[in-house]
Parts: C-alpha cells; sequence; structure tokens
C-alpha cells in the first residue's frame, strides 16, 4: 500500500492558492522563444509561495499548461517544498473567466508527456476550441460551445474540479452572466449534473456570493468559497490564500467539493490552533512487543511511529488484525482498561505515547511510557463497556458522575444530628429502664412515687400529732449541720490555697524585682496580698461556726424536751429512724423533680425526632435540586456554537431529558417492616401497609412526622429499636428511599428503551458533559449503540465535536470513518500475529481502497458522501 509519509497523519490545515499565472501575455505567441523566461519566472512564483508558507500551489495560466512542466521539473531538480497542481484558466463566450484544476491522471489518461500538450488536447477535445488556443497578440482565444457541458464532462469524466474565477470581479460569473443563466449553474450543481468551487479575491465577495444565493431560496453552505491571489506577478504568489484541510493532491482538493463546510476556512489564522484542547500525537514503538503477559499464543506490536491527528482518528482492520489491542494496550499503561484480567497486558518502556498538553504551535509535551506509573486525564471506553453501563442498575449511578453528582449524599451535618439525636433519646430510655439489684426499675415515676409514700407512712407511724414538728425540726437541722460542714470544708481549703498561692508569687516578684534592682529606670513590683479575700472568708467561717453551734443547741433543746415531757422509749432509735425516713422524703422528692425533667427532656427530643421527617423531606427536595441545577448547567455554561453542539449531542428538542427524582420504594420498605413486628398483630404486609398506611414519599414524612411514635409505642423496646434503624439509618433507608437522576429519551423511561437506546443516552451524556477537554478513546462504539443515533445522529456530533477535543474510535462502521469526515484513518494488519498499522487520510486513494476492502459497506458509504451534495 502506499502512503506519502508526509502525510501519515491525516487531513492537516494547509496553506492554498489555487490560481498563480507565472507566463506574460507577451510570451504566449512565442512560447519555446521564451522557455527559459517561463521556468525563471515561475522559480521566482514559487519561491515567493513558499516563502509565504503555501503548501500547495495550482497553475492555471491562460490556455497554456507550460509553466506547470516547468513548476514540476523545478521541483525534481531543487527539490522545493510545495505541491503544484496542474490547471488552467479559460474565458467563456460570455467573458467570465473558469479555472480547471486537473486530476494529475488525466495526463496519463490522454497520453500526453507534458501538461502544455494536455493543456491544448483539452481546449481542443473538451473546450472545441481548435489551435492555435493563443492569439497572435499574446491573448487566449475563448471556447465555443455550451459551457454547462464542458462542466458535465470535466466531472463525469473526472478531468478535474472547475472553478469559477474570481466570481464579484469584471471577468467573474457574478458580474459578465446574467442572473437567470447564473443561477442554472447552481441548479445544475443541485441536480448533480456537474460540481464547481467558487473563487473570490476578499471576504467581502465572498459574502456577496453568499446573499446572491441566498437570495434564489438556496443552502449557500451546500457550495465551496475559495480565495486565491491570481497573481500575474511573483510578489503577489500567496498573498491571499486559502486554507483547505487535506493533503497536499488533487484528491485532497476534491474534498471541498464533498465538504465545503469542513475543509475549506478563509481567515489568516491556522485552523488547528482555533481551540485549545490536549491532544495524544505520537505513538512510538520502539521495537517489537510481545503484548500479553505470556509466553503462548502471543502477539507482536511492530515497531512503528504514528503520528496522530488532532482531531477524528479512527482506526480500522479486518477481525483479528489489532484495531482493539492497540487501544487497550495504550490505555492499559493509564491503567484505564476494565478487563477481567489487570495484568493482560505486559508493561513494555518501548511502547511511549507522546501527549501535547495545549493546542498551540509548539505545545507543551509529556511521554508516556509502559513501565511507568502513568497518571494522564482521558476518556477510554472499551469494548462492551456501554453495553455494560447502560444496564438499568448501573447507568444512574454512571449519570451522577457524569454530573458531578458522586457526591449527592445525605448531609453529613443532618445525619450527625439525627445520630446525636437518637443516641440522647437512647441514653434516656436506657436511663428510665435502668434496674436496682432486686431488678425494680428506680428511674420510673411510679416506683420513686411508692417509696416516697411507703416513708411517709412509716414516719406517721413513729410520731405523733405533738412531736412531728419537733423530730421535723431536729431533721432539718441535722440537714443544715451537715451543708454547714460541707461549706466550713470548701472554705478553709479554699483559704490553704489562696495563702499557698500568695506566698509562691511573692517569692517570684521577689525575684523577679532583684534581677530588676541592677537595671537603671526599672519599676518595683509591688507584692501581693489577699489580705481582704482571707478576712472575707475567716468571718464566713465565724458565722458558720456560730450556725452550726446554733442547730446543734436547738436539737439539744428538742432531746432534753422529749425528756422532760417523759417521752418513754427509745429517743436515739426514734430520732434516728425519724431522720432516715425525712431523709427518703426528701432523696424521693429530689428524684421525682430529676425524672420530671428527664421526661420533658425525652418529650422535647421525640418532638424533635418526629420534626426530622421535615428536615428528610427538605434534604432530598435538595437533593433532586441539584440533579435538575446540573442538567440545567450542561447546557446554561456554554453560549453560542459551543451550546448548539451540546444540544445537538443531546438530540435537540428535549429527546434526552434528566431531572431529579426522589424514589420510595413502597415494597421495600414493607418488607423491611414485616421483617420486625410483631407477626401475631401483623400477618403480612397487607395487614402493616393497613395500619402504616405509607404509599409514597410524602406519605412517609407525616408517618414520620405524626405516627411514628405511636407505630414504635406499640411494639416491644427492642423491635422498636430496629424500626427506628429502618426510618433514621442512612444505610437502611437508602435500600428504599432515595434522590436519583430520572433519564428519558423520546419521552420514555430508561426501563422502556432498549440496551441499544440506554447506550446511546449514555455516550450522549457523557459526550455532552466532557464536550470540550479531554481526549476520548472508544472502542467500536457501533457494537452498543442503536443504528439510527449511528446514521442519523452520531456521525453529526463526531463531526462537529472532533473540533474541540481528540476523538479516537476502533470501529468497523464504514459510515463512522467517511461520513464523520475521519482527519486519519490508521489500518491494522496481522501478518503471522506481528500487527502493523498504517495510516493516511481519507483522500488518500490506497486509504480509500483499504476502507472499501475492510469495511462492509465502505462502498456505499464514499458514494453517500458524494450523494449528500447530489455529486453522483
Amino acid at each position: 500500500m502506499a502512503f506519502d509519509s508526509s502525510q501519515k497523519c491525516g487531513s492537516l490545515w494547509r496553506k492554498w492558492d489555487i490560481q498563480i499565472q507565472p507566463i506574460k501575455n507577451a510570451w504566449l505567441p512565442n512560447l519555446e522563444k521564451n522557455k527559459n523566461a517561463i521556468k525563471k519566472a515561475t522559480r521566482e512564483y514559487l519561491q515567493q509561495a513558499t516563502d509565504a508558507e503555501m503548501s500547495v500551489v495550482a497553475i492555471t495560466d491562460h490556455n497554456c499548461g507550460m509553466a506547470v512542466d516547468a513548476a514540476l521539473q523545478i521541483i525534481e531538480e531543487e527539490g522545493c517544498n510545495i505541491k503544484v497542481l496542474p490547471g488552467v484558466e479559460i474565458d467563456t463566450e460570455i467573458g467570465y473567466q473558469l479555472l480547471i484544476i486537473f486530476n494529475p491522471a488525466y495526463r496519463e489518461a490522454i497520453c500526453k508527456d507534458t501538461w502544455e500538450d494536455a493543456v491544448e488536447h483539452f481546449l481542443n477535445n473538451i473546450c472545441n476550441l481548435p489551435s492555435p488556443v493563443i492569439n497572435m497578440d499574446g491573448q487566449a482565444k475563448s471556447i465555443g460551445g455550451d459551457i454547462h457541458a464542458v462542466l458535465t464532462r470535466i466531472c463525469k469524466e473526472d478531468i478535474g474540479v472547475p472553478v469559477f474565477a474570481h466570481c464579484q470581479s469584471d471577468k467573474g460569473l457574478f458580474k459578465k452572466a446574467t442572473p437567470a443563466r447564473r443561477q442554472e449553474y447552481f441548479n445544475n450543481y443541485l441536480q448533480g449534473k456537474y460540481y464547481f468551487a467558487l473563487d473570490h479575491k476578499s471576504d467581502e465577495s465572498i459574502e456577496a456570493t453568499k446573499e446572491t444565493i441566498k437570495g434564489w431560496g438556496m443552502d449557500e453552505s451546500k457550495f465551496a468559497y475559495v480565495k486565491s491571489s491570481d497573481s500575474h506577478q511573483a510578489s503577489l504568489s500567496g498573498s491571499v490564500f486559502s486554507w483547505i484541510k487535506a493533503d497536499p493532491t488533487f484528491e485532497g482538493l476534491r474534498q471541498i467539493i464533498y465538504e465545503p463546510m469542513e475543509r475549506i476556512r478563509i481567515q489568516i489564522e491556522d485552523p488547528s490552533l482555533e481551540y485549545n484542547k490536549p491532544y495524544f500525537s505520537k505513538i512510538n514503538i520502539k521495537k517489537q512487543i510481545g503484548v500479553f503477559n505470556r509466553k503462548d499464543n502471543q502477539v507482536y506490536l511492530s515497531q512503528n511511529t504514528l503520528t496522530l491527528n488532532k482531531n477524528l482518528v479512527t482506526i480500522i482492520g479486518g477481525r483479528g488484525t489489532g484495531k482493539s489491542i492497540l487501544i487497550d494496550y495504550w490505555a492499559s499503561i493509564f491503567e484505564k482498561n476494565i478487563s477481567d484480567e489487570p495484568e493482560r497486558y505486559s508493561s513494555k518502556e518501548d511502547f511511549c505515547i507522546e501527549y501535547a498538553k495545549d493546542n498551540v504551535l509548539n505545545p507543551s509535551t509529556e511521554i508516556y511510557c509502559g513501565n511507568g506509573e502513568n497518571y494522564l486525564d482521558f476518556i477510554y471506553i472499551p469494548q462492551s463497556q456501554l453495553k455494560e453501563v447502560s444496564q438499568k442498575d448501573r447507568i444512574e449511578e454512571e449519570v451522577k458522575q457524569l454530573l458531578d453528582l458522586e457526591n449527592l449524599h445525605f448531609s453529613q451535618s443532618l445525619n450527625s444530628e439525627i445520630q446525636s439525636l437518637l443516641e440522647n433519646i437512647n441514653k434516656l430510655d436506657s436511663w428510665f429502664l435502668e434496674e436496682d439489684e432486686k431488678g425494680r426499675q428506680w428511674n420510673q415515676a411510679e416506683y420513686i412515687k411508692v417509696r416516697r409514700a411507703k416513708n411517709e407512712k412509716l414516719l406517721l407511724s413513729i410520731t405523733t400529732q405533738d412531736n412531728r414538728e419537733k423530730l421535723k425540726k431536729y431533721t432539718d437541722n441535722i440537714s443544715a449541720i451537715e451543708e454547714v460542714k460541707n461549706s466550713l470544708r470548701y472554705l478553709n481549703d479554699t483559704s490553704q490555697k489562696i495563702v499557698q498561692t500568695q506566698r509562691i508569687l511573692n517569692s517570684n516578684i521577689d525575684e523577679i524585682n532583684l534581677r530588676l534592682s541592677s537595671i537603671t529606670g526599672s519599676k518595683k513590683i509591688e507584692s501581693l496580698s489577699f489580705k481582704s479575700q482571707l478576712a472575707s472568708i475567716e468571718e464566713n467561717i465565724d458565722l458558720l461556726g456560730r450556725q452550726e453551734e446554733e442547730k446543734r443547741d436547738e436539737n439539744e433543746k428538742i432531746k432534753a424536751d422529749f425528756e422532760k415531757e417523759g417521752f418513754v422509749g427509745d429517743l436515739v432509735s426514734l430520732l434516728k429512724n425519724a431522720r432516715m425516713y425525712q431523709a427518703n422524703i426528701k432523696d424521693a422528692d429530689q428524684r421525682l423533680s430529676v425524672i420530671e425533667k428527664k421526661e420533658e427532656e425525652l418529650q422535647e427530643l421525640l418532638v424533635k425526632r418526629n420534626k426530622l421527617a421535615f428536615k428528610f423531606k427538605d434534604e432530598y427536595e435538595k437533593q433532586k435540586g441539584k440533579i435538575d441545577k446540573s442538567w440545567r448547567d450542561i447546557l446554561e455554561k456554554h453560549e453560542g456554537a459551543h451550546k448548539d453542539l451540546i444540544e445537538r449531542i443531546l438530540l435537540k428538542d428535549g429527546r434526552i431529558s434528566v431531572e431529579g427524582e426522589i424514589v420510595f420504594d413502597q415494597g421495600k420498605f414493607y418488607e423491611k417492616l414485616l421483617d420486625i413486628v410483631d407477626k401475631r398483630t401483623y400477618k403480612d404486609i397487607g395487614a402493616l401497609k393497613e395500619k402504616v398506611g405509607v404509599s409514597s414519599f410524602d406519605d412517609w414524612v407525616v408517618f414520620v412526622n405524626a405516627e411514628l411514635k405511636n407505630f414504635l409505642d406499640s411494639e416491644d423496646p427492642s423491635r422498636s429499636e430496629k424500626i427506628m434503624s429502618v426510618i433514621f439509618s442512612p444505610k437502611e433507608r437508602k435500600d428504599y428511599l432515595r434522590t436519583t437522576p430520572k433519564i428519558k429519551y423520546d419521552s420514555k423511561n430508561l426501563d422502556r428503551l432498549s440496551a441499544g437506546q440506554r447506550g446511546t443516552v449514555y455516550l450522549c451524556l457523557k459526550l455532552a458533559t466532557h464536550a470540550f477537554s479531554k481526549p476520548i478513546i472508544f472502542d467500536q462504539p457501533e457494537d452498543d449503540l442503536d443504528n439510527q443515533f449511528i446514521v442519523n445522529e452520531l456521525i453529526g456530533i463526531f463531526r462537529q465535536l472532533k473540533y474541540y477535543r481528540q476523538i479516537i474510535i476502533a470501529t468497523h462502521n464504514a459510515n463512522l470513518v467517511v461520513n464523520a469526515d475521519a482527519e486519519q484513518i490508521i489500518i491494522a494488519d496481522n501478518v503471522d500475529e506481528k500487527l502493523f498499522y498504517t495510516s493516511g487520510s481519507l483522500e488518500n486513494p490506497a486509504v480509500i481502497n483499504k476502507v472499501c476492502n475492510i469495511l462492509e459497506g465502505g462502498e456505499e458509504a464514499f458514494e453517500r458522501r458524494k450523494n449528500r451534495y447530489h455529486l453522483n
């Protein structure tokens, strides 16, 4: 297979000037005499065009091909870095001028050795212009006959590409021909009778032509508009040009007819640098590499260097030729492949990838080799991954990732609040259920009330109406004396600490003053004194001492009164028992007060727990809002052409839509409850549903807020705790309640879509969410996509998207190669388990032949590409 090494990286943007004319009119009557002058002039034109960075020029002298022969000779002899296409300019009978850029094969087909002879033959036989074709005054003769017939023969016989020269100039089509006759050419074009390009000298003239075409009700985008210098002096060669994305060949030029919108740019700046994007720039296989980590059945990557195109790269090959192996091995060095055998591939330092970090003239590059720890952010979709991720249970999670919603989890602060609240409720519940050594729940109010009543009765049993007040006074004094003792201990302890602290601090102050005494101007620090504090403490100690004494005296008097009144019995025991009963009553009152506060606290917590239902509702609705916002942002964060592309990727008119949905799985909710509740009360889910009455998320919120407490109270504590977990545990709750992206395609939910349609949805979302960033490598997308989507949508999406990101696909679908207008085709081949890769452009005849031979429907795809513009 013949590939020009300079064109292996596929179709590139190059500067073309398709109209330079080195031959002066004065030389035309006697070409042989002026042959050296023509060659000299041609050399000057070529040099100037080279200096102007032209890649291709077409030499289109009037009715003459001698300068073409001179140019080809110069290039062969001197190695000029420029391509020359043979051409001619002819004058029509009406007066407008037409360029024909010849197919190089035409000269061979008519058996002519020189382009001088070939041009004359063309004029004689196609244009019906007999020789001599030049007048004696040096003016080229106008052709006769029907120009429509001439155009038809040029196109049908593949003689060349016709170009209406300088359309808006005095000798241009839009000035010389009548409007009706002019329009006839365009009607014939659209009917497929012939084709042509439209040449201009300025941007303004191009716009004028487009406006005229639109005025006829035609789609102006179907025609090819170019600019050329029409230079008649060397200094102007390359001064006006067109950017054409193609090989610098006649077949490359032909692409502007097939793809006028894709292949031509009229601007000064290099179109390839228009959008900044990172891209893989080269694959370098330094020597033959064994692909697999095994000895048997080994396959080898042959030594090779592949320079990669920035836009759409397609890898084709027959079964077993290694088209998938190349990109899967490539992905493996970045740990991107998802094979069931992570150690499947060898790691070889001789397999290297060059990566350009930015799209500039001299980009910053990084080299990644197979034996390194490589980290690079790009998208790799292996063969069949679309099928796997498009399963209904996975696509929702995948879409969350695509929408940057991986962290769409329940609020951590709310979870912490719930956990803290439930822990506090459990602590209080446990506190109320605590038991003493005899198994009595001593933190229950009823139990304490019984104890209090018992001690009151005991107190009544040992006292009379007469001595009851005295006994109460006696026990109160005992309690007061204990409190005084505690206060005295605290005061004395505090006094000692103050004295000790004062001594330590004053010792430090004395030491500092000693140090300062030798420093002139220093100020002495006064010692500290807590005299007033210590005095106050002493006064309080005296006061409490007197109060203690008074209480003791009162109790002694009470004892004396009992004896004086002739109390019969054990006075010491009486006083002791009275004191004990009184203390028990007081303790009971204190415990009842604590229980009351604990009950109030528990009720407050239960109210808060029930109100969590509304916080749940808010949280789930926030999550739903985040999904909705992420979806809106896909479009709203882009403008202009970017927004148009995103809309196209999402299949326009809302064919793909995503919205947040709060999903309540009623069945799983009741299954969880039925596993817990008392089966004697609820024999089946039906009975449970009748009691709980929850059939939606809103019902669930009402239940948690208003009915949960009663439901829990109807179950024993162990079951209640498990039910609480079903409601409040994030792990349990997510089994039946979650927020998820609700995805629709053509208004149909995911569960109504085919696997191919689900794959389509996933791919569109993946492309839309990362449309203007990292490269994407895709292995055989057609296997898991809806075929109608490929034909009607994906091809068009790739045609636009490739300018904003590099797309590399291995495919056996001819339409993805041909009609997506791939810039580079890499052809895989397997010879004795050695994998070889060659590459070229879509306009390369050898590539065309391979595409047609390898890909089913290849020839039809090329025909479809032509027929899109009625070029049949």
